[in-house]
């Protein structure tokens, strides 16, 4: 049978055009590290990798999520641990000035210490978070939540929750609920005492304020159990959803991406074919009909 010049030529760009898209393939494989990049080129790895990457993203907000509640209930623990060095400190200062051993002087001397305690416990009472949010002031984190105007203090914030989702569906709340009446009653409790060692009242001291300062001291041991818990489970969430995104990174790696070495050697197979494709087609068309006719 006859082959024509024209079938002889489509035949050649054939070979030409297939090697060549492999090449390309290849190439595009080497430079984006990825299988596919195209959903059309590989339907149930390209569903696989949304699906993941979708999931992935979930995780990942409440990872965010997490991180938020993390730094809520850790400024808090740290807010609590000084509270309680600072109340302990004001209870044997109560005990101390109940004690009719001590001159008034010494009274006095106490009654300014508590005074400073005050001071540091509004200080505390208006810390700020990694964001320069106010931790203590409800939704209004943008307002310093306490203001010191003694006799007293005034809380300039709400008491509305700052809840995050730490679970799919799942809520906590990350501020000190009560964090007004915590803060102000332990100041007024704390001014209470300076004013009675201020007066050498011993009977109120005895009889009031070492109750007052130990019940401040057992409230702040339950609120730290309470924070402490939602720390834990915090850490605990955060351990799984890092291990759960790590897990889907690596999978959707195995679906998607390329094992270099083996990529270049496929590319340069393709690229050593399509060479060859174009030599065969350069010395096919120098040849004469009468060479077919030989």
């Amino acid at each position: 049978m006859r082959i024509s010049t024209k079938q002889q030529f489509d035949l050649y760009l054939s070979h030409i055009q297939a090697a060549h898209s492999r090449y390309v393939a290849a190439q595009e494989q080497v430079l984006s590290g990825k299988k596919f990049s195209l959903a059309s080129e590989s339907p149930s790895n390209a569903h696989f990798v949304l699906s993941a990457g979708a999931i992935k993203a979930r995780t990942q907000q409440l990872d965010k999520n997490l991180r938020s509640a993390k730094d809520y209930l850790g400024n808090t623990e740290s807010v609590l641990s000084e509270l309680n060095t600072m109340v302990n400190r004001a209870y044997g200062l109560s005990v101390n000035g109940a004690n009719s051993s001590y001159d008034q002087a010494s009274r006095d001397s106490m009654a300014q210490e508590v005074g400073e305690i005050q001071r540091r416990l509004v200080s505390l009472a208006n810390t700020q978070g990694a964001n320069g949010q106010f931790i203590f002031a409800g939704q209004k984190t943008d307002v310093k939540p306490f203001t010191e105007s003694p006799p007293s203090v005034t809380f300039n914030g709400d008491t509305n929750p700052i809840s995050v989702e730490v679970r799919p569906n799942e809520t906590m709340r990350v501020n000190l609920q009560g964090a007004d009446t915590f803060f102000s009653q332990m100041y007024d409790s704390l001014e209470a005492l300076k004013n009675d060692l201020l007066s050498g009242d011993l009977s109120q001291i005895s009889n009031s304020d070492i109750q007052a300062m130990q019940g401040q001291l057992r409230l702040i041991g339950s609120t730290r159990a309470d924070v402490g818990t939602k720390l834990q489970t915090v850490s605990v969430l955060a351990d799984q959803n890092q291990k759960r995104i790590d897990d889907l990174t690596l999978q959707v790696s195995d679906v998607q991406d390329v094992d270099l070495t083996e990529a270049i050697t496929r590319m340069q197979t393709a690229e050593t074919a399509y060479t060859a494709a174009l030599q065969v087609t350069t010395v096919g068309q120098k040849l004469s009909l009468m060479d077919f006719m030989r």
